[in-house]
């Protein structure tokens, strides 16, 4: 310790003495001054006080040291900071591409903090060199003001303490440079997304009596205010709802994406850092209430949506499908509290459903499918309004099954989400908000491991607005009230169906009809697991009806010719086999589950010609569901017109940043 103490004064003195030497001749000084000084402020040793007391340091040890110690060296006071905050890297967007307009939070890392700050400064203009501080937030949006201009953040890693007499432990400010300089997106010249101008005034309608303090978003909300005289808020009894497909990266940018999927598409375009600023924008615009999102893989959720929708407020949660990807949900916290989330993967409660036991008979495979392979999830969060404490809001997200074969299990899948939907709604009616919807609908195996995810992401130090099991639990508690309360439900999402396919119809009419149920359920005879194309494509229902009247005439030739090879000795083994077949095909009617709701569902957005638009397939896959008995609908944000759909081919494109567009819709209470 005193050898320390002897490198730590040879380096201060060292320092001191250099900077005394410049200060003397800026003030000439004549050689009796100077030498008067210099004997005054001879050398002394190093002390070190502990608590204000001197303190012997050959009798410290290195784990003695603790923050607050000090060291006297001459006039000056040195104090031990142990373990100090650190900022130990700080990114952006890869390769630091930024765009005018949308908002850029870094990722930083920290040692021994819970917490950071930030300082954003621009260059005055390209290439000066000098630059200015513009903002003080987390966030910071480029201004048209930036373009080409370069940007570097101060960022400083914190310690917080609950010790009310204490502050919190600062550490050093770092600075980074963001490798590029500000760009405009390919498509205006402000870098601003084609698909906000075409739904402006939607955007415009902003939340009745909400605060805009200073948060970073600045620049993006002043271009979403009304420039007219006209009522620029929504109601207070309004709820916005988005749900958005944002296409995961890696389907954007893997090799069957750039030669296949997507030719058309510059590869830039479909790179992570431009696709996640265009969607970030555009969700920031809509400034929904619930947002619901499709598509979103954990690097995208964790780097991007949740720190930046924190920020602005939002609670987030995230659900991995079991592969690369899986689904976001984010609720406004003014708007909604979160009184507990419950993840239901579909496989759980439909491997040995009972109605589906004589599918399961004849098409075992199909049990191995539906309860194993299939990673398909519905993220239920049940939600308690400010504005209506009475009011519960039980709000389920999916991705529905994709194959062109598999509308039977986009059906039996939509059941069991409606299935669960009713079974918390009647109980909250039944017995109020204070219970365990996870086991309810899941049970008991998958309620920690859904605590456990809900606790790693309430340790992401990029938000502030996660929610924790602290959180759930006090937030349950004050959803207890002595009064009835209410539950709505609503199902939001991409269900992979079109309005007349009977996925559809079961969710907005509680039933499908007998010809759609028959035109799915002969699907099941042509799917099976690994077929990536289909196979099978009746133009109509009339078609299904004359395949089933051939086979039944062939199948009463089969038995004819089973029954006289049998006497006659003949290929018995193959007619068996084609009356199996026959039989398959037969019996697809009485396959059918017996299946309806009550809940009385209602598409908000109706229905557009599409929300899906590629080069081989357009089409409406995207829904907001809601109970018809609870909402009204106030308007529907328009879709663009094909002729910004097909401007550059299909989607996605430098415009629209997903092959899908978002659906968003704003509801008044009833």
């Amino acid at each position: 310790m005193d050898r320390s103490l002897q490198r730590f004064a040879i380096t201060c003195r060292s320092k001191l003495q250099k900077d005394a030497k410049k200060a003397s001749k800026a003030a000439k000084k004549n050689k009796n001054e100077a030498k008067e000084e210099s004997e005054q402020n001879q050398p002394k040793p190093a002390v070190l006080l502990l608590e204000g007391v001197e303190c012997d340091a050959s009798t410290l040890k290195n784990f003695d040291i603790k923050t607050g110690m000090q060291v006297l060296l001459d006039n000056l006071n040195f104090t031990f900071v142990t373990n100090p905050p650190t900022v130990l890297a700080l990114t952006t967007y890869p390769r630091s591409v930024v765009y005018v307009g949308c908002p850029i939070v870094p990722q930083v890392s920290i040692e021994f903090g819970d917490d950071y700050e930030c300082m954003w400064a621009v260059e005055s203009s390209p290439k000066s060199g000098d630059f200015e501080i513009v903002s003080h937030e987390k966030v910071f949006t480029p201004e048209a003001t930036a373009l080409d201009c370069r940007v570097k953040v101060f960022c400083h890693a914190v310690q917080s303490t609950t010790e009310a007499s204490s502050r919190d432990r600062v550490g050093r400010s770092v600075v980074f440079y963001l490798a590029g300089t500000v760009q405009a997106a390919p498509e205006t010249a402000d870098g601003f997304n084609r698909l906000l101008g075409v739904r402006q005034d939607f955007n415009r309608l902003r939340r009745a009596n909400q605060p805009r303090s200073s948060t970073g978003f600045d620049y993006l909300d002043s271009q979403t205010q009304a420039v007219s005289t006209a009522s620029t808020e929504r109601q207070e009894d309004e709820l916005r709802l988005v749900t958005y497909n944002i296409l995961a990266e890696p389907f954007a940018t893997s090799e069957q994406a750039y030669t296949t999927l997507y030719p058309y598409c510059d590869q830039e375009v479909l790179q992570s850092e431009y696709r996640i600023q265009r969607i970030l924008a555009e969700l920031l615009a809509c400034d929904a209430d619930i947002v619901c999102l499709q598509e979103c893989d954990l690097r995208t959720f964790d780097a991007y949506l949740l720190p930046i929708l924190g920020r602005r407020g939002f609670s987030g949660h995230f659900t991995c499908k079991g592969s690369t990807e899986g689904c976001a949900v984010f609720t406004l916290d003014s708007t909604c509290r979160v009184v507990q989330r419950v993840d239901l993967p579909l496989k759980n409660v439909l491997r040995d459903a009972p109605h589906l036991s004589n599918l399961y008979l004849q098409r075992p495979d199909l049990q191995d499918i539906i309860g194993g392979k299939l990673g398909t999830v519905a993220q239920i969060t049940v939600l308690q309004s400010t504005r209506r404490p009475q009011q519960a809001i039980v709000v389920a997200n999916t991705h529905l099954f994709y194959h062109p074969l598999a509308s039977f299990l986009r059906t039996i899948q939509a059941y069991a989400i409606t299935e669960a939907l009713g079974a918390i709604q009647s109980a909250i009616e039944t017995n109020g908000l204070q219970q365990d919807f996870i086991s309810l609908v899941n049970g008991e195996e998958t309620n920690q491991l859904a605590l456990e995810k809900e606790s790693r992401l309430a340790k992401c130090l990029l938000s502030s607005r996660q929610v924790d099991r602290t959180d759930l639990d006090s937030t349950t508690s004050a959803a207890q009230t002595q009064d009835k309360v209410k539950a709505t439900v609503m199902l939001l999402g991409d269900l992979n169906s079109s309005p007349n396919i009977a996925a559809l119809q079961f969710l907005t009419n509680g039933f499908a009809t007998e010809e759609q149920l028959n035109y799915v359920w002969e699907e099941v005879k042509h799917f099976f697991w690994g077929d990536r194309e289909a196979n099978f494509n009746f133009t109509n229902i009339h078609d299904h009806k004359e395949k089933r009247r051939k086979a039944e005439e062939e199948k009463r030739q089969a038995l004819k010719d089973s029954n006289a090879a049998g006497a006659e000795g003949g290929n018995v083994e193959e007619l068996t086999e084609k009356l199996e077949e026959l039989n398959l095909y037969l019996d697809s009617a009485g396959l059918q589950p017996v299946m309806t709701h009550r809940l009385g569902l209602m598409s908000a957005a109706g229905f557009a010609p599409y929300s899906n638009y590629t080069p081989t397939f357009k089409q409406l896959l995207d829904y907001i569901l809601v109970q018809e008995r609870d909402f009204e609908v106030v308007r529907v944000a328009p879709m663009p017109s094909e002729e910004v759909f097909g401007e550059f081919e299909a989607l996605p494109s430098a415009v629209i940043p997903s092959d899908h567009v978002a659906i968003a819709v704003d509801l008044r209470w009833k």
